[in-house]
C-alpha cells in the first residue's frame, strides 16, 4: 500500500480570486464537499454560505503536498502565517496546527457532534 499523502489546501474566492481559507487534508476534494455543507457559524462557513446564495462556490489549490509523516501542522501554520502577512483576508479561526486548537467549546463540541 502507498503511502497517503497530506495536502494544505487553500480556498480562493471565485469573485475576488484570493485565497479565503488555509486547512490541511488527506482529501482535500472530500474535504472542501464537507465545507460547503457545514452548518456552523463561524468565518468560514459564513462566507461559503454567502457563496452558495450566489450560487458559487470557492476553487480549491493545493498549496502543499506533504508524505503522511511530515510535520504538515508546521507547514499549515506557515501558510497562514504566509497568507495574513501578505493580506489575504483569510477566515481561519486559528493559527493551525491541528485543526481544533484554540476553538470555543460550543465549536469543539459541534464538530464532535458531526463525527457520531
Amino acid at each position: 500500500m502507498s503511502a497517503r499523502k497530506v495536502y494544505i489546501y487553500g480556498l480562493c474566492d471565485p469573485e475576488s480570486g484570493l485565497i479565503r481559507y488555509i486547512g490541511k487534508s488527506i482529501r482535500p476534494v472530500e474535504r472542501l464537499s464537507n465545507h460547503m455543507n457545514d452548518h456552523g457559524t463561524c468565518h468560514r462557513t459564513n462566507w461559503l454560505r454567502s457563496l452558495k446564495i450566489k450560487g458559487l462556490k470557492p476553487t480549491l489549490v493545493i498549496l502543499q503536498e506533504l508524505p503522511e509523516n511530515a510535520a504538515w501542522q508546521d507547514a499549515e501554520k506557515a501558510w497562514i502565517a504566509y497568507g495574513y502577512s501578505q493580506g489575504w483576508p483569510l477566515v481561519n479561526n486559528t493559527s493551525g496546527g491541528d485543526g481544533v486548537c484554540g476553538l470555543p467549546e460550543e465549536t469543539r463540541r459541534r464538530i464532535a457532534q458531526t463525527w457520531v
